[in-house]
């Protein structure tokens, strides 16, 4: 997880509102304080009008506040141009907030080299002005060395700074750095400290994390009721990667009791946000009956999400399913298109399936030296199937020249991988030698 840019907009703001509570309305600008009360009250249109009145007179934090505004399309149209314009002028009326919101904008919406050199020049104006969130992002562009050279001694300099400001994400980087010895002296018992704190204070990244090291033994003793209950929390914050991981924890009875119901439940969390393994799970899920009841179409569904989002497994699976009519009517042509998607990624079961699609004609014209072409690239990483192809081939000359000695090379090696197909035709070669 990268943590760039959260939460940007909503916690500048609740740092803007927790300071005008303070304003003594007789010394307070005309419309300050009602702008904020219209936005306490969830009068936006209202808010706006006020603080546009008093940005459009140079109040730097007014105009810090109508880039929220438009950033968030409260009150006026989502427009982050236009915020990017009025925190640009707030930035350089000397508004700290102003100048980190908008380093993050520019790294949220244009992550290129240009963008990552201005938004650190943002970071650094507004981490120099102790704003924590600027000094951990910049400690991050200097630790993937974007928008300024790779360093992770001063990485970890500005995560160490905005730590002691209270960044609970900086707290767990700081202990991250310790582990790895990255900008520091490689430091355990450190590590594992700082990682604690921050998983105290509420950093997901440090929860989730602190899970897997005591998933793993890594740095700590191994403990999985451990791991599943910073995982847990981790997760009831929102976090797809945790609820995936409780999701198998609770799959496998992994520091939890076993339960498949609650495991779907996970998974459906992870994958309504996106995340692919937990589409792939659940739709294994769906299709195995297994804590839901069994609906093939429904893992369909969930698999073609996958899919459709670039994974292999998915696409593979997809392609069998197309093969074979399950959750689907049958259809060669897309079964081939899928497994495609999936060969080209390195997906073996996917090339070797691709060979037989091409030897036999189906969904995709028939075409021997093109499946022999897919089955040596599987065949290079232990395919059984693909090498049961090959030596099939050799035996009948299709593709290929007959060769017998090579056609027994192949089908002993598939036959080692437990290919009983191979085996068999092993033993029909022995007969017809005799």
């Amino acid at each position: 997880m990268n943590g760039m840019a959260k939460g940007t907009t909503a916690a500048a703001l609740v740092l803007f509102l927790a300071f005008s509570a303070t304003f003594n309305p007789s010394v307070a600008l005309s419309g300050e304080k009602e702008a904020a009360d219209a936005f306490e009250k969830k009068n936006y249109k209202e808010a706006f009008d006020q603080w546009h009145k008093l940005a459009e007179s140079g109040n730097a934090r007014a105009q810090f506040n109508i880039g929220i505004l438009y950033s968030q399309g409260k009150g006026t149209p989502k427009d982050e141009e236009a915020a990017a314009k009025w925190w640009k002028m707030a930035a350089e009326a000397g508004d700290m907030q102003a100048a980190y919101g908008l380093g993050a904008l520019l790294v949220r919406n244009n992550p290129d080299d240009k963008s990552f050199a201005d938004a650190f020049n943002w970071f650094r104006i507004a981490a120099e002005g102790n704003v924590p969130d600027a000094q951990y992002e910049l400690g991050n562009l200097y630790a993937q060395g974007k928008g300024t050279e790779q360093d992770d001694r001063l990485a970890l300099e500005w995560w160490q700074k905005a730590a002691s400001g209270g960044h609970a994400d900086a707290e767990y980087r700081v202990g991250r750095a310790y582990f790895w010895g990255q900008g520091v002296s490689k430091d355990i018992s450190l590590a594992v400290n700082r990682i604690t704190e921050a998983a105290h204070k509420g950093s997901v990244m440090a929860q989730y994390n602190l899970g897997l090291m005591y998933f793993h033994g890594d740095g700590l003793e191994k403990n999985d009721s451990d791991a599943a209950r910073w995982w847990r929390a981790a997760a009831e914050s929102g976090d797809a990667e945790s609820q995936r991981t409780l999701g198998f924890a609770y799959s496998k009875g992994t520091g939890v009791s076993r339960d498949s119901a609650t495991a779907v439940s996970w998974w459906r969390k992870a994958a309504d946000q996106g995340d692919i393994d937990a589409q792939v799970a659940l739709g294994f899920a769906y299709f195995n009956g297994d804590g839901v009841g069994r609906d093939e179409a429904g893992a369909i569904q969930w698999w073609l999400r996958a899919a459709e989002s670039g994974d292999a497994e998915s696409q593979r699976t997809l392609g069998f399913a197309y093969a074979k009519g399950t959750g689907v009517s049958r259809d060669s042509a897309a079964a081939v298109s899928w497994w495609r998607k999936a060969a080209e990624q390195g997906d073996v079961d996917a090339q070797a399936a691709l060979g037989f699609a091409y030897a036999n004609g189906d969904g995709v014209g028939r075409d021997e030296a093109a499946a022999m072409q897919w089955w040596l690239r599987a065949a290079e990483k232990g395919s059984a199937a693909a090498e049961f192809g090959i030596g099939m081939s050799y035996n009948n000359g299709y593709g290929v020249t007959r060769d017998s000695n090579r056609a027994i090379y192949w089908l002993e090696r598939a036959a080692k991988r437990g290919s009983t197909e191979a085996a068999s035709q092993l033993k029909l070669i022995e007969q017809s030698n005799h």
